[in-house]
């Protein structure tokens, strides 16, 4: 398979499999809050993904980003949730054409971000920014973020374009900006 074979959708799928740090790669949980966090910075370009989010047991959840990973694993590019050798050599690929640096760029600040983040701290985050996806969570009631339940975001008070840095009292540090209906996430500037 070559980068021209996979569309906006299939490039994100495996570069946030790519993205994710090993211990997170074979966690379905927190690939899908990811890759939800993804499509809400790039609502346009993954419209496809985006549109087919929906609020389930543990928050966003993606049906059709399941069905992917396995088009990707018949392929033999992802095994068990992880990228193969091949799978690998294409994220590199995808991330060096034009096609896909926008995805690739958007991502990586997503990652960087939320590196050093727990499961739980990740929840805390998605149910926090998007709370109609939380709705339908059977442990939304147990999330606990140390990291990050000492301080809020609220959206809505957000200023277009204004950007925000969240700081937690455990040394956590968090760029959020808002751009229309999207809310961009990256890692603080020191």
């Amino acid at each position: 398979m070559e980068v021209e074979d996979l569309d906006a959708s299939r490039m994100a799928v495996l570069l946030t499999l790519d993205a994710l740090p090993p211990a997170k790669q074979k966690t379905r949980l927190i690939f899908e809050k990811i890759l939800f966090l993804l499509t809400k910075n790039l609502p346009d370009e993954l419209k496809d993904l985006n549109a087919t989010f929906e609020a389930y047991r543990f928050g966003p959840y993606n049906e059709y980003a399941d069905e992917l990973i396995d088009g990707l694993d018949a392929a033999g590019l992802v095994e068990d949730g992880v990228p193969t050798d091949e799978g690998a050599a294409l994220a590199r690929k995808v991330r060096d054409s034009g096609r896909g640096a926008q995805i690739a760029h958007e991502l990586e600040g997503i990652v960087n971000a939320t590196r050093e983040m727990s499961t739980d701290d990740i929840l805390y985050l998605v149910y926090s920014l998007y709370p109609d996806y939380a709705q339908s969570s059977e442990i939304r009631g147990r999330i606990r973020s140390y990291r990050l339940e000492h301080f809020s975001i609220s959206v809505d008070e957000l200023s277009e374009g204004e950007v925000m840095v969240v700081r937690s009292d455990k040394g956590s540090r968090l760029r959020v900006e808002k751009h229309g209906n999207r809310v961009l996430l990256g890692p603080a500037p020191d």
